[in-house]
C-alpha cells in the first residue's frame, strides 16, 4: 500500500468537490466493504455538464485530484489553491452568451472578451 501524504487529502477533497458538482457521492456502497470496493474499482465520473457552467480547466483540476496515481494529483495544498484560483479566474473572465445569467450568478461581473489562460493539469 502506498504511503499516505498530502495527496491523499487532495484526493479526498476531490471526492467532496465532485459530490457537490454531481449532487450525489461519486462512489456507491451500501456498507463500508462495498464502498471501499467501489473506490478501488470504479472510476468517478464528472457530470456531463455542470449546472454552474464549470469551465474545462475546473474539470481537469478535479480529474487530477481524483487520479488513482498520486503523482498526477496536485502535490500540495498550495498547488491545489493555485489550481482553484485558475478555475475562479476562468469563471470570472470567460465570454458569456447574451442572456446567459451563469456568470452573473457565479461571479457577479464579467470582463467582455477576456478569456482566462489555459493552465494545464495532468
Amino acid at each position: 500500500m502506498a504511503a499516505l501524504d498530502e495527496r491523499t487529502d487532495i484526493w479526498a477533497a476531490g471526492v467532496v468537490y465532485l459530490e457537490m458538482l454531481r449532487g450525489s457521492p461519486p462512489f456507491a456502497g451500501v456498507d463500508p466493504s462495498r464502498l471501499f470496493a467501489s473506490i478501488l474499482s470504479d472510476l468517478a465520473t464528472l457530470p456531463p455538464s455542470s449546472p454552474l457552467g464549470m469551465p474545462r480547466i475546473g474539470d481537469r483540476l478535479i480529474e487530477s485530484m481524483m487520479s488513482r496515481d498520486p503523482k498526477r494529483r496536485p502535490g500540495s495544498a498550495v498547488e491545489l489553491l493555485l489550481g482553484l484560483d485558475s478555475v475562479q479566474h476562468a469563471i470570472q473572465h470567460r465570454p458569456v452568451a447574451e442572456g446567459d445569467g451563469t456568470c452573473a450568478l457565479v461571479c457577479g461581473q464579467h470582463d467582455a472578451g477576456v478569456v482566462a489562460p489555459d493552465v494545464g493539469f495532468p
